[in-house]
């Protein structure tokens, strides 16, 4: 749903987002974040809370989540969608709220980082990596929140989408329900690894690190391609 078509959506605690006309964002085609973000998520957001964007592209996810007050970081390997992130926070007005963009590979940062946060977003984090790197790039989520806990949203592609029927019939495996396929998220057209996840997956590791599942769904993306969007709150 696009933040201009339905902005009664986004009224949460008494305060109207309105759309950013004329803003770095207000050209862009692309999703403003997942509804159900906008649902369990934007509505708990206090200000100043700390938001980490994992695998930001564009950064259009946690815009939102800025707008309600939270301070944002952006990670992602991409140095040009990390650009189009940047300028599109500095032309909207939002410039302030977002604290750090960091062009690096995920697992790198993670690894390095100590800075813990009040929400952790890994939109498409794993649409590219290997089925056994994704799974533990899940479980290590949980590790990024601070000690009073938060929520952590995640979508990964589903055994469901025909993508998963094609590359199954005419790809190449590459590890258990990951294939490789062509693709240009990294900024250049090369063979990409594609994994696709079954329901139940993420949200058994979230609930082994003591997460509440606010919301598990398959959810179409494209036509017959599906996402399982996973959000879920932890409290430490």
């Amino acid at each position: 749903m696009r933040f201009k078509e339905n902005p009664s959506l986004y009224r949460v605690k008494n305060r109207d987002i309105d759309c950013i006309a004329g803003g770095g964002f207000s050209g862009w085609e692309g999703e403003w974040g997942e509804e159900s973000l906008h649902q369990f998520v934007v509505p708990e957001i206090n200000i100043d809370d700390e938001v980490l964007d994992l695998c930001c592209g564009e950064g259009r996810a946690t815009v939102p989540l800025a707008m309600m007050g939270a301070k944002i970081t952006l990670i992602d390997r991409d140095e040009k969608a990390l650009g189009y992130a940047q300028e599109g926070y500095r032309e909207s007005g939002l410039g302030k709220r977002l604290t750090r963009a960091v062009s690096t590979d995920v697992m790198d940062f993670m690894t390095g980082t100590t800075k813990k946060y009040d929400v952790v977003v890994a939109q498409y984090a794993v649409t590219h990596m290997r089925k056994s790197t994704g799974l533990d790039f899940i479980s290590k989520l949980p590790g990024l929140l601070k000690d009073s806990g938060g929520y952590i949203v995640v979508n990964a592609p589903s055994v469901f989408s025909w993508l998963y029927e094609t590359l199954r019939e005419y790809g190449t495996k590459i590890e258990k329900e990951t294939y490789e396929e062509y693709c240009s998220c990294s900024g250049e057209v090369k063979l990409e690894p594609h994994p696709f996840y079954n329901p139940g997956e993420i949200v058994t590791i979230l609930r082994q690190h003591g997460g509440e599942i606010l919301f598990s769904k398959d959810v179409e993306v494209s036509s017959g391609n599906y996402n399982r969007q996973v959000i879920a709150k932890l409290q430490k």
